[in-house]
């Protein structure tokens, strides 16, 4: 007898042979060509996923760009045809449940102050966190469950028609100053600017203007008026970062200011008492965040470039702005904060929502249901394919043994 196979003897060491099960009498050259074809599978399962799951948002891209170009002849840009980008469904909507409140604050419009505002009427303590995540993620821990996300047209409208629904809004041409400020001036034209987002919104900017921004680090206020004119005449204004979207494409995507129970210009006096009296409280002054006042000298042609690209949001918020553009000069209030005025929901990094295609919006259920039946086939003649191959391998050692 074969003393190594008894169950209370372990084999010698030279004669342990590990085989995956069913190939306990492979010879190794076969069982070499079966570890390659199953790690060839492996690699291609990975890849093929990554791919296919891109897919989606390329098709929504293609899509998003055939109707954008359809519209580039209307006065105002109509874009009420088209589906939310990521941008917009972090911008809107965001609903307080148990307070019936809906609030929408664009970037640069001071939306740091309206959050920690609201976190300080509704716990009964300040906003004293530092770092990310920031009042502006509502949906962090630190909100303790308190805001939903609503993506859904319909159930949107609904809520819309029962809540109170705040709307903070900020000059046109003002909030683009402080953002090409914060986020794209070059060194020594502004103080207090984020580098970092620096590097990616620069070549964010130039590629929807059309153009290599690989080599471009910054923006002169020229540039900038000049970048964002390009955009607005293409018809790719929606694509614009959250900082630069035009607010009538952000927070009055869907619904106008008219729709709104209160527009507020963060500049005006009592800017926060009609959200003040939904929290029961009469103290409406917003927490103090930190704000520079420095003047900014725009040429003529940037006073040109940004008023025609501002155009409509002016129309849009003709009523409820507080003032209007100064012209040539601009004082520009930073009411925001000195940190990033980001929205960050996923947590997992700086800024994911610069990738204006990756966030799955609802809107493309055909395109995804498209795509799973092309990756099933497709991994469906993969893995016939690779049967097919062991089956002749097996065959192949069978009549060498």
């Amino acid at each position: 007898s074969r003393g190594h196979e008894s169950p209370h003897c372990a084999p010698p060491l030279a004669e342990t042979r590990v085989y995956p099960v069913g190939l306990a009498t492979a010879p190794a050259a076969m069982l070499r060509a079966q570890w390659h074809i199953v790690a060839l599978y492996f690699l291609l399962l990975a890849d093929i996923s990554l791919a296919t799951s891109l897919r989606p948002w390329e098709k929504r891209r293609q899509r998003l760009l055939q109707k954008l170009a359809a519209n580039r002849e209307s006065g105002l840009q109509n874009y009420s045809n088209m589906p939310c980008t990521p941008q917009q469904n972090e911008i809107f909507m965001r609903y307080m449940p148990e307070r019936n409140l809906v609030v929408c604050g664009c970037a640069k419009c001071g939306s740091s102050s309206l959050y920690s505002y609201i976190f300080e009427k509704e716990f009964g303590k300040p906003w004293n966190y530092t770092g990310r995540p920031y009042a502006q993620n509502v949906i962090s821990e630190r909100w303790g469950d308190k805001w939903t996300m609503i993506r859904d047209r319909a159930e949107q409208e609904r809520i819309m028609k029962k809540a109170f629904s705040f709307a903070l809004i900020r000059d046109p041409k003002e909030r683009l100053i402080s953002a090409w400020k914060s986020k794209v001036a070059c060194d020594g034209e502004a103080t207090g600017i984020d580098k970092a987002d620096r590097a990616r919104f620069v070549p964010q900017l130039m590629e929807l203007k059309g153009e290599d921004g690989a080599n471009k680090t910054c923006l002169s206020l020229d540039d900038f008026a000049e970048t964002l004119h390009a955009i607005y005449k293409a018809g790719n204004s929606v694509l614009l970062d959250r900082h630069f979207l035009p607010q009538h494409l952000g927070c009055f995507y869907r619904f106008p200011p008219r729709n709104w129970s209160k527009v507020v210009d963060i500049s005006a006096d009592g800017a926060f008492a009609a959200l003040a009296e939904n929290f029961g409280t009469s103290d409406f002054v917003p927490p103090q965040k930190h704000a520079t006042h420095s003047t900014t000298d725009m040429s003529p042609k940037a006073t040109g470039l940004l008023s025609e690209v501002t155009a409509a949001e002016y129309k849009i918020l003709r009523g409820v702005l507080h003032k209007h553009g100064h012209g040539a000069e601009m004082e520009d209030e930073d009411q925001d904060e000195v940190v990033d005025n980001e929205l960050d929901l996923d947590e997992g990094g700086d800024d994911e929502s610069i990738d204006l295609f990756g966030e799955d919006n609802g809107d493309d259920e055909e395109g995804d249901a498209e795509t799973k039946s092309e990756k099933g086939q497709f991994l469906g003649t993969i893995s016939s394919w690779i049967q097919s191959a062991t089956e002749r391998l097996w065959s192949s050692s069978s009549s060498r043994s």
